[in-house]
């Protein structure tokens, strides 16, 4: 029996159709946890930069001696914020997307070893079938 062949009939096989779909869903569900990593990489990045600025304006306003006006967007409206309010919520909201990243973290290693582990059992079975099939 030809290599094709024998890759016809495994195909057709419920067992391994049924593993290979198994390791198709585990796929996605990796690649939905990797975007979400990316995403919350970029929102650290902006947010970072943020808390950059904001000791910027922070260092300009010992120097200048007054008080620089902070506004935050609430809804459609600008309201005046204390500079200490807005880089507390900043790091607020840093702490909040560390943890977010270390969660996200540990889940996709999670399913990263279920993954291969998956795959080497699809791999293991498909070997298995070949065999049989030419033996």
């Amino acid at each position: 029996m030809t290599r094709a062949a024998t890759q016809t009939r495994i195909k057709s096989t419920p067992e391994l159709e049924a593993m290979r779909e198994t390791v198709q869903v585990c796929q996605k569900e990796y690649q939905t946890l990797r975007a979400n990593y990316q995403q919350y990489v970029q929102q650290q990045n902006e947010n970072q930069q943020v808390k950059e600025e904001l000791e910027v304006c922070a260092q300009e306003n010992e120097n200048a001696g007054g008080e620089t006006k902070m506004y935050k967007k609430v809804g459609p409206l600008l309201i005046t914020t204390e500079l200490s309010e807005a880089q507390d919520a900043v790091d607020k909201r840093l702490e909040f997307i560390k943890d977010s990243i270390a969660t996200v973290e540990k889940q996709m290693k999670e399913k990263e070893e279920q993954l291969t582990k998956k795959q080497q059992a699809y791999a293991t079975a498909q070997q298995k079938l070949i065999k049989e099939f030419q033996g």
